[in-house]
């Protein structure tokens, strides 16, 4: 059966949810008892979910890029989610216990570039009112321990990792559209590898791990979407850090090495991209692999925490000079701890956060202060984790995402650091648990959230915008 427009009933409903102070808004015409029909002649929903409710189902929606109607079902619970628009001009299809909805031109806050609804109904409509989360389409393939850097154009590039497919593979996401598409890939596949931005803006990708540790560099351009190889480091290494100094060349420290496992590393050296070259600069005074490290205001490098063997959990930390190639001891943290994140906080002070001490995540947090030397108790995070992600924002706080406590336990949960109040408070969860992920903060202020590993052990290809 079917009816024409002139004889739709629309209705009126206002919803409101307001997250933080990052929200998002929309405009939707609302019709009943009428399936959704595309503009052309047939269509498929690009997500079929399930959903408890009409609300749940028009959240997904305006969480999701593209999304331009839904269809809910509310006997099966079936939401479906479509990229193209009502036919405004031809006919629908009566079904009882169905509501199809469609967004309205314009109406969408922050705009969805590809959201181009027909729309020209003058009915009532609803708003709603979402965090700014929401599943892009999917990653080429499935991949954890990747890296992900943005790019000048607002472009988010991901590279390497273990991955369900080829492990030189690399992605690229356009945020406007949450599209990826397949770029040019590396030479050599690598996971636990290290990606940074030169100056001029090419990527430098080092070491990693793939049947054996790496010591090959290559180096991605974005403008001719071209990978080089370089020369490679002087010793093959994983799990190390690479931070690039206010000199322009990059320092690699640390990291698993040639000799497998359990060959930690205190090496370190130098890659100038003028000369093309690696130099051997001082050793860390231990070796260390899963750790981190910061460049400070001073242009000296804080390196904290890792393991310098299979059960030997580092609270130390260290500072690297540029101009006299020396390590020198910094002031220790209270926890050891490896597979810990470390971020450089608005106000110049270093936040160290979660990780292993060798019995599962940790929920410590300690604040690092260059200036006096000294670490001070942060806040604690809710639930101790590792192998998580943390990213400064726009406003000075820091969002913190997924990891897992051990093998068996892995988190969904988000956390907001408040760096003012010096507290942690949980925030909405993601879509799904992830760990060995990215988390990439666009110039808009939203994190994209790409791969990862999930509880059942699954790469994942899935990608969020939180």
């Amino acid at each position: 059966m079917s009816i024409t427009r002139s004889s739709l009933l629309f209705l009126l409903v206002f919803f409101k949810q307001t997250i933080e102070s990052d929200i998002r808004s929309v405009r939707m015409s609302s019709v009943v008892n009428f399936t959704f029909q595309c503009a052309k002649t047939t269509c498929a929903p690009f997500v079929n979910l399930a959903k408890s409710n009409i609300r749940q189902c028009e959240m997904s929606c305006l969480g999701q890029l593209g999304c331009k109607a839904i269809t809910y079902r509310s006997v099966s619970l079936n939401c479906q989610l479509f990229d193209n628009s009502i036919n405004q001009n031809g006919n629908m299809s009566f079904e009882m216990n169905v509501v199809t909805m469609s967004v309205i031109l314009g109406t969408k806050f922050p705009p969805d570039l590809t959201s181009t609804s027909t729309s020209t109904t003058t009915s009532t409509s609803s708003t709603t009112r979402i965090p700014s989360g929401g599943l892009t389409k999917n990653m080429t393939y499935a991949r954890q321990r990747h890296v992900a850097l943005v790019l000048v154009d607002g472009r988010v590039f991901v590279t390497g990792g273990a991955v369900n497919g080829p492990w030189n593979s690399a992605d690229l996401c356009d945020p406007a559209t949450g599209v990826w598409a397949a770029t040019a890939s590396m030479t050599d596949g690598r996971q636990f590898h290290t990606g940074s931005f030169l100056t001029g803006g090419n990527i430098i990708v080092t070491g990693g791990y793939y049947n054996n540790p790496l010591g090959s560099v290559e180096i991605y351009n974005s403008s001719t979407n071209n990978w080089t190889k370089v020369a490679s480091m002087n010793a093959a290494r994983y799990t190390h850090t690479a931070s690039v100094l206010l000199n322009g060349k990059v320092l690699v420290a640390g990291g698993n090495g040639a000799g497998g496992g359990n060959d930690y590393l205190n090496s370190a050296e130098l890659y100038d991209p003028v000369t093309n070259s690696w130099t051997y600069t001082g050793s860390l005074i231990y070796a260390r692999q899963a750790h981190t490290a910061s460049v400070l205001a001073n242009g000296k490098v804080l390196v904290t925490g890792g393991m310098s063997g299979a059960s030997t959990f580092l609270n130390s930390a260290e500072l690297y000079d540029p101009t006299t190639g020396v390590w020198t001891s910094a002031a220790s943290m209270s926890a050891s701890r490896s597979s810990h994140t470390a971020s450089m906080l608005m106000n110049g002070k270093v936040l160290v956060i979660g990780g292993n001490s060798g019995s599962g995540g940790i929920t410590s947090t300690e604040l690092y202060n260059s200036s006096t030397n000294t670490w001070s108790m942060g806040g604690y995070l809710n639930v101790g984790r590792q192998v998580h992600t943390a990213t400064v924002l726009l406003n000075g706080n820091v969002l913190v995402t997924g990891g897992q406590f051990d093998s068996n336990i892995f988190y969904s949960s988000v956390e907001i650091y408040n760096v003012s109040s010096n507290t942690w408070r949980l925030n909405i969860n993601m879509s799904i648990p992830r760990s060995y992920h990215t988390a990439s903060i666009l110039p808009s202020g939203i994190v994209l959230l790409a791969g990862g590993v999930s509880s059942n052990g699954n790469y994942l290809n899935t990608a969020e915008f939180y």
